[in-house]
């Protein structure tokens, strides 16, 4: 009776049964010691060198995958219209007593060099907090800082949700429209003979 059970089982699990009297089985098999799968020939595991001890292996059962639940994606940042307020509100401000301490063209100077430092400092705030497209970023506020730096700042707080408007792949839309903001820079700075003095 029990060598009908014993000739059961081996005929039900060889890899087991091979593993029981002592043999290599004839299937692939998981190492015992790191569990990578091993050919039947195989006397020395591939990965961590070790040498096979056929007692104790096990066979290799059905692979386990595990699959984490999709999480929700965030909703994309939209513009801050309060903070946009508020940011035009202190710039204005500071514009306003900057023209009355040093005149007209020592401002606009103060001015044009604080535009290029926040610039910059998005340039690099975005590329340290890995988020997308940080160049343009830095160009968009370099370009209209008046919209894109509180929009910048409101996107600088979630940094896993997106901002399709700047970070969306280049369309030849976006492409003209950068190479048109650029042009009107220069003209301006044309017209104007160069940063005032």
């Amino acid at each position: 009776m029990r060598e009908d059970i014993k000739m059961a089982e081996w005929r039900a699990d060889p890899a087991e049964a091979a593993a029981s009297r002592g043999a290599l089985p004839n299937e692939p098999f998981p190492c015992p010691y790191c569990g990578q799968m091993l050919a039947p020939s195989c006397r020395v595991c591939v990965a961590c060198k070790q040498a096979i001890d056929p007692a104790i292996i096990r066979r290799a059962g059905p692979a386990v995958i595990s699959v984490r639940p999709a999480q929700p994606l965030p909703p994309p940042v939209r513009f801050p219209w309060r903070l946009f307020l508020l940011t035009f509100v202190i710039a204005w401000t500071v514009s306003a007593a900057a023209v009355a301490a040093v005149g007209l063209a020592r401002a606009q100077v103060l001015l044009a060099i604080l535009e290029f430092v926040s610039a910059a400092w998005v340039f690099y705030d975005a590329h340290g907090k890995r988020v997308p497209k940080p160049f343009r970023w830095g160009v968009a506020t370099l370009l209209l800082w008046i919209f894109m730096f509180p929009w910048y700042l409101a996107r600088r707080a979630v940094p896993e949700a997106p901002c399709p408007f700047v970070e969306a792949p280049s369309t030849k839309r976006s492409k003209v429209l950068l190479l048109v903001l650029w042009m009107a820079l220069l003209v301006i700075l044309a017209l104007r003979g160069g940063p005032p003095r």
